[in-house]
This record gives structure tokens, sequence and C-alpha cells, in this order.
């Protein structure tokens, strides 16, 4: 190898690591020297440079990978980072304590195509001034976020902020808020004009304010607060709106109808709010400190009205005052009472069914009263007694027919018909007291009584025509009498007239014959005067004298 120039030594295409450089030192005590390839490029103490402006070169930088290097490609100048896949980290700029600039100056586009992670360095784009803006567009799979480099930010997509707040403008220069809605219609928008601080909502196609209208808050919605409040207006059609006012905290609603579905509250327990109707001639009013409703005008109920409560758990009271003194309709809830104070004449009307106590279950007492103390018509209920006490001459009245002891008009009972006639109809007359026994005396005791009349004697001498009394009175000469007298221990029909004059009409002899006899009686000188003829033997005697047959006799 000695003497031979560096120009006659063979030239390779491919070095490894540990080939040597000669190296020449122009230290004049120094010798020649040698370096590896791997020293020499772990160091170079000089500016270093390939190519040219007009010789330009290209340079590639291989990693661990075949497929991963960096590559700078003279053809169109451009900076290619091919990485391995199996790191994150293509670029690593600066550490945990340094934190140094990455700037890019370029007039076209630097495509970032991977992952980059900012989290311990600022990202700036432009810088401020007139003219110094620069754009930024962040491009996803169906949006995009893109600025202008001036003043005017674009975002295509959906914007999620999580755990922060979205603030526009601020308290020294506050920015104009807007968002479109449907595509192609510029009216279709929400908008904060910061020159007159108010929002507007405008939807064009809105039918009616609800999830497909202009403006739709699903939570909690608050406008002003404790300190400074806001004034709500809706305004619809026809000058029609709802009205806030927060200077008076009053609410005034002038619209045509409403239709609310859900429940109303007004006021609380610990506060009270009244409310007022207003209508052309009168007004509705709920007077919450007295807890009182009061209208001024007709109530139209169609549909049921509950007062109270089931069980007793709640006993209103009800007034409904009349145009006299203490003239009304009061309901007493907590003993159970209704009581109507109304006009003599005409004062309760009811046009329909009454049905008072309940059938077979409940009784139910009834009471009318008179003018008169003592007189009255009562029903008892629980006795099934009525009872009828006046002491007016005309007493009890019925201009119509009426049916006693009947399920119709035409069955057994008492039936008064007209005018002016009585019925008993297949039942007995009796004049007597609820000892009379007609059960099981006709057709051989199989049945009732039926059109007969019966006539008991209560007690014997008491209760009956006295016919000296009679025959000593005056003004009795229309009328007459009939009834039952004991004679001989068996009750037999007299008639007496005016006059006092007893006529035993139903007399037979009290022997074994049982003969039929007249009997009367009448008031002679002072006495009463008795005589009986038994007309049984009077017939026998004529028989005698005339020969002729007078009397017949048979049994059956």
């Amino acid at each position: 190898m000695a003497d031979r120039k560096i120009t006659d030594l063979t030239e390779i295409s491919a070095t490894s690591a540990d080939d040597v450089l000669h190296l020449i030192d122009f230290n004049p005590n120094a010798r020649n020297t040698k370096i590896t390839l791997a020293n020499f490029f772990s160091f170079i103490p000089a500016n270093v440079t390939f190519g040219s402006a007009s010789s330009p070169c290209n340079l590639t930088i291989y990693g661990s990978s075949v497929n991963a290097n960096q590559q700078f490609v003279t053809a169109n100048d451009t900076h290619i980072f091919n990485v391995n896949t199996s790191f994150q980290q293509a670029v690593s700029i600066g550490d945990a304590t340094l934190n140094p600039q990455v700037i890019v100056n370029h007039y076209g586009y630097n495509n970032l195509t991977g992952y980059m992670n900012a989290v311990a360095a600022n990202v700036e784009v432009g810088a401020t001034g007139a003219g110094n803006g620069k754009k930024l567009e962040v491009i996803g799979d169906t949006g995009h976020f893109k600025t202008d480099g001036d003043q005017h930010v674009e975002l295509s997509g959906q914007l999620n902020v999580i755990a922060n707040s979205v603030i526009v403008g601020n308290s020294t220069i506050g920015q104009d808020f807007m968002a479109h809605g449907a595509d192609g219609v510029a009216t279709d928008k929400v908008h904060w004009a910061k020159a007159t601080s108010t929002m507007t909502v405008a939807k064009p196609a809105q039918l009616i304010a609800n999830t497909t209208g202009a403006m739709y808050v699903q939570g909690a919605t608050q406008l002003g607060d404790d300190t400074s409040g806001s004034d709500v207006k809706i305004v619809g059609s026809s000058s029609k709106s709802i009205y806030f006012d927060s200077a008076t905290n009053g609410l005034n609603a002038d619209i045509v109808d409403t239709t609310w579905m859900g429940t109303w509250a007004f006021g609380s327990g610990a506060s009270s709010s009244d409310i007022t109707f207003n209508g052309t001639t009168g007004n509705m009013v709920w007077d919450a400190s007295a807890s009182k409703l009061i209208n001024q005008n007709e109530t139209s109920q169609l549909g049921m009205l509950e007062m109270g409560t089931s069980g007793g758990t709640s006993n209103p009271l009800l007034r409904v005052w009349g145009s006299t003194g203490a003239k009304g309709l009061f309901v007493n809830g907590t003993n159970d009472t209704v009581v109507a104070n109304v006009a003599d004449s005409d004062g309760f009307t009811i046009h329909g069914s009454l049905v008072i106590g309940a059938d077979g279950t409940s009784g139910a007492n009834v009471a009318w009263h008179t003018d008169t103390a003592g007189e009255s018509l009562t029903f008892d209920g629980d006795l099934r007694e009525m009872t009828f006490t006046a002491t007016s001459q005309d007493g009890f009245i019925m201009n119509s027919n009426t049916t006693i002891g009947a399920a119709a008009s035409g069955g057994a009972g008492f039936h008064h018909y007209g005018p002016g006639k009585f019925r008993f109809d297949a039942v007995p007359v009796i004049v007597g007291n609820s000892s009379v026994v007609t059960s099981a005396l006709s057709n051989g005791g199989a049945g009732d009584i039926k059109g007969a009349m019966v006539l008991q004697q209560v007690s014997s001498g008491s209760g009956l025509p006295d016919s000296a009394v009679i025959a000593a009175a005056t003004g009795l000469q229309t009328q007459a009498y009939l009834y039952s007298r004991l004679d001989g221990g068996q009750s037999a029909i007299h008639v007496m007239d005016s006059a006092g004059t007893e006529t035993k009409i139903s007399s037979h002899t009290d022997d074994d014959q049982h003969d039929y006899e007249i009997a009367d009686s009448a008031i002679i000188n002072g006495r009463k005067r008795h005589r009986r003829i038994n007309m049984i033997k009077l017939a026998k005697a004529l028989e005698e004298v005339t020969g002729e047959k007078l009397l017949e006799e048979w049994y059956d």
C-alpha cells in the first residue's frame, strides 16, 4: 500500500459503519489519521450543504424499517416523512423542559398526514395585525373547520363542547352571533345582534311552537335574575301578545283562545295569590287571603262539580244567598245537612224525578211544616209511617185520582176517582181497629174477605151513638148512623135516625133457632122503649090463620 495515490484506490458503491476514511491533518506536527463512517457522521464540525441551487440533490435518511425514511425530493422541493406505523412519534421536537417553536413559512399548502399531539405546546397560526392572518382548514370525513385568515371562521359539521363554556365576544368588544336553519332559506335563523342587544329566532314555515317550531328549549330557561329582571313579550297576529312586565312582575295576555294541558298552581301554602277573571258585566275573583271564590255573575257548569272529599276528611260549606234576608240554599258538610230557606210561593221547584233515601238500604225521614206550630206532614223512613197533623178546616185536599194500597189504579185497594167517586176494589171496608180479622174467612177459609164492609164495636158501650143524647140535640136533622152493637153477646148492625130511634137490621134471636127478628128502640117521654118482633113466628102464625104457605126453609 506504500507510495500509492488515493485516486488510485478501488472505489466501492456501498459502505458500512465500520468502514474508515483517510484523514489528512494540516497540522505540521501531526500525522495522517483515519475515522470510521459511523464516527464521522455522528459529529460534523461544520456547515453541511447538499447540492446547490443549480445542481440540487435528493436526500434520503432510513430508519429501522425499510418503509420508514425521511426524504427531501428536489423535483418539488418537498420533505416526506415515511414513518414506521408501529410508533406514534414521527417527528419529535423539544422535550418536557424545552418548548421550541416550529415555524413553517410557505405560501402554498403544508400537508400533515397522521397524528399531531400538541399537549405541552401552543399551536399558533398567523399573527395579530392587518395582513398577518393566515388560513387554517381542518377537514374531517363529512365536515370541516376553516378560517380565511381575515375574520371569518366556518364550521361545517357538529360542534361538541364538553366541560367548558362557549363565549362569543367579551365585555369590551361584543360580537354578533347567527345560526342558520333550513338549507337555502335566508330568513330561517337565530340571530343575536350586538348593536341592539336582541336575539331573533325566525322560522318562516312555523306551524306550532313545539319541537317543529322556531325555538325548542329542552331544560330550564331563565330570563333575568333576582337583581335585574327581564321583560318577555310573545307577539302573535292581529296585535295579540303575551307580555311579562318585570317592573310590576305582572303577566298580561291579550289573546283570543287558549288551550292549556297540565296543572295550574297560583301561590303556595306560604304565599297567597289573588285571581280575577273579568267579564263584560261582572267578574270572578279568587280572594286568596280569605280563601274565597267570588262570582259576580252567572255560572254555567257543564259536568260534575265536586266539593270536599269522601270519608269526612274535608267538609265544605256551600251558601247560595237569595235576595231577601237569610233566604238561600245552605249545605253544611260537617253535619251533612242541606237547608233551603226559600220564598213561600214557588220557592223550590224540581222539574224531574226526586228520590229520597235508597231502596232497601237507607231509609230517609221527610217533614213538611206549616206556619202554625205543631202542624206537619212527616214520613218516618225507618218506621215506614206517614203522619199528617193540621188544624186547618180543609186539612188535606187532593184534586186528582188517588189510589191507596194498590200497585196500580185498577188494583186492590182504595181508589178516589171522579170527580167525587170513591171505590174499594177487592178489599174490605173496615170500621174498627187493627184487631179486625179479614183473612181466611172467604171461600171455605181459603181466601180473604173482599167487597164487604166490616163494622167493629171497639168496646161495649164505648163510642156508639147515644139515642138519648141525639134525641135531645138540635141541628142533627140531616144525620143518620150505621154501626155495630153487641146484643146478647153477638155483634149486629144497627142504624139510628136523627131522632135517636135505633133499629137492629141484622137481628136474629139468640136461641138455638136464630130466628130473624126486627128490633128497635126509641126515646118515649124520656125513657128508652125497646121492641122486638120474631118474624119467623109471625109468619108461622099467619100460615095457620090464612092457610097460605109463607115460610120456606132448607139446608145446604
